[in-house]
């Protein structure tokens, strides 16, 4: 045996036995992309012994999606470096385990080939390594759920001791790059590009779709990321039948500032994802560092809080209404009551921002002073009902509570002609406090209605908790229901539940006649959307049968 021969089978003998220390399977791949030796615990991962793993695809052991991000992030490796740990989905075809943690190495003087392994996801590893980030999400949740993912991945890296950057990257215009390629390809380029943010990216997770051509990702600072940038043009000019590709253009934020706080860094990393993604096209942005972004998220929180405090002192909002028909006689049931701020903020914004500062309070309780004015203002009118939205959060708050009751108690006379929608934008901790709330809402006289049911993991836990007079259906159900048999169902058996719990259902978000159909069919009750009306500055529904023959009904 040479004394190379030796030496490699000596770095071999050493990488299984180090790796067997964290990992549950080890193997090695051949430059064809076989397994060449495999040994450990194969039949967790698949439906086969270690030993019959020789000689297959090490790639089929993934599930398709994975193997483009493992093709990607081995194709870089070089002699002596390593990938990983990254969470990946096993092949469906296999059994055992869904998900795994795969590390890849390739040893000093055989870049051939290819040393990996995997280990089981244990609750120990997952939060020392993984923490609260979703496995294997996808990119297209949107710039919160990034924020999400990129704080915990800083705070990952902070316990591993590693630094990381964020790396912000915007696509050019791309109406003639997609009339290059077509429209067909250009799911195939997007999945690409996922693909090279994902096997760049600290976790390989730490990556999102801020939309409008944006994407962020969090990466080791020795990664530059301009390079990510310029792997995305070079990309696109290879799929570019003319070699134009796209203009890309990246900026980088280095997330190590020794003199913040963890929670300093975060928001100002919530900042900077925040005001990218609020940028403008074509509009400059840059956020050299930690210190300038902190202060400047610093001056705009204070300055936010002065506007939510101006806009409840000097109740600088307006109501619209939109109507809720019965779904049998297609009249208006009540209307909700929707907020519209002055100066043209989006209240869903206003009201998470507000609810984050811990100031929802008090303008949950300015509005619901506006709609007591207003139904009293115009009693003689006979005004319709109305519903209006109450933060979980309020209901959890004992001053809000206090203030709250008592104003519901000096005008129980409109018991008949008020309800309160409970919103979950935050999510309610204390269940059993807030059931009593709505009890004590319900004695004096006013109905209570569980918002967007089904949109939040809790939802049940919610309808057994609060003893709810109407519970509104998420939008999501509703717009699938003639194209999903199974939100079909769903939606059959949960009006069922709630007729036989005596709660009204309200289906939401209704376009069509169809889907107002089907409601119908499976009993929902009442339908809100804009087959009947759009928000409107007085309460007036419209349902159009035909093109020119639209029923409008004004509450009298």
């Amino acid at each position: 045996m040479s004394d190379a021969t030796g030496n490699l089978k000596q770095q071999r003998d050493r990488f299984v036995a180090f790796a067997f220390a964290s990992a549950d399977l080890v193997f090695e791949a051949s430059p064809d992309g076989t397994i060449r030796y495999a040994a450990g615990a194969a039949s967790s991962f698949a439906s086969t012994t270690a030993e019959s793993l020789v000689g297959t695809a090490w790639l089929n052991l993934f599930s398709e999606r994975d193997q483009r991000l493992l093709n990607s992030m081995i194709g870089k490796l070089k002699d002596n470096e390593r990938c990983g740990p990254v969470v990946v989905e096993l092949n469906q075809d296999q059994r055992g385990v869904r998900k795994a943690f795969f590390n890849a190495r390739r040893l000093p003087g055989d870049e051939s080939i290819l040393y990996c392994t995997l280990a089981q996801l244990r609750a120990s590893a997952i939060r020392a390594v993984m923490g609260q980030i979703g496995v294997n999400a996808r990119l297209d949740e949107g710039p919160v759920s990034f924020e999400q993912k990129a704080q915990e991945s800083l705070r990952i890296a902070a316990e591993l001791d590693q630094d990381v950057a964020l790396t912000m990257i915007e696509l050019g215009e791309t109406q003639d790059f997609v009339e290059r390629i077509g429209a067909d390809h250009l799911s195939d380029f997007m999945e690409t590009v996922t693909d090279v943010l994902r096997s760049h990216s600290f976790d390989g997770e730490a990556c999102g779709d801020l939309g409008d051509g944006k994407f962020g990702v969090v990466h080791e600072s020795g990664v530059p990321g301009s390079a990510i940038g310029d792997q995305i043009a070079e990309l696109a000019r290879s799929v570019d039948p003319d070699g134009k590709g796209l203009e890309v253009q990246s900026d980088t934020l280095d997330l190590q500032d020794e003199s913040l706080s963890p929670q300093e860094t975060a928001k100002a990393l919530v900042f900077a994802i925040q005001k990218f993604a609020n940028t403008s096209e074509g509009g400059a942005f840059s956020v050299p560092t930690l210190r300038e972004a902190l202060t400047e998220t610093t001056r705009e929180t204070a300055s936010r809080i002065s506007n939510i405090k101006t806009v409840i002192a000097n109740n600088r909002f307006r109501f619209v209404f939109q109507p809720i028909v019965d779904l049998q006689t297609c009249l208006p049931h009540h209307f909700e009551v929707l907020a519209r701020l002055d100066d043209g903020t989006p209240p869903f914004e206003f009201v998470t921002f507000a609810e984050s500062m811990g100031m929802v309070m008090d303008f949950d309780l300015a509005i619901c002073r506006r709609a007591i004015d207003y139904l009293q203002r115009e009693a003689s009118t006979a005004p319709p009902p109305l519903a209006v939205n109450l933060s979980g959060q309020s209901l959890e708050n004992d001053l809000f509570v206090a203030a709250f009751l008592k104003l519901l108690r000096s005008n129980e006379n409109l018991g008949q002609r008020l309800m309160f929608e409970v919103t979950e934008s935050t999510r309610i901790l204390n269940l059993n406090g807030v059931g009593d709330v709505v009890r004590d809402i319900q004695k004096a006289g006013f109905a209570v209605c569980l918002d967007d049911f089904g949109a939040g993991a809790a939802s049940f836990q919610y309808l057994h908790a609060l003893p709810v007079d109407y519970v509104k259906i998420d939008g999501a159900y509703v717009r699938r229901i003639l194209n999903s048999e199974r939100d079909l169902i769903l939606l059959s058996n949960l009006t069922r539940l709630c007729r036989d719990l005596r709660i009204k259902t309200i289906g939401e978000m209704i376009e069509s006649e169809g889907q107002f159909e089907k409601l119908k069919e499976i009993g929902v009750d009442l339908g809100q959307g804009y087959l009947f009306g759009k928000p409107a500055a007085r309460p007036v529904t419209k349902r159009a049968t035909s093109d020119n023959d639209p029923i409008i009904a004004e509450a009298s």
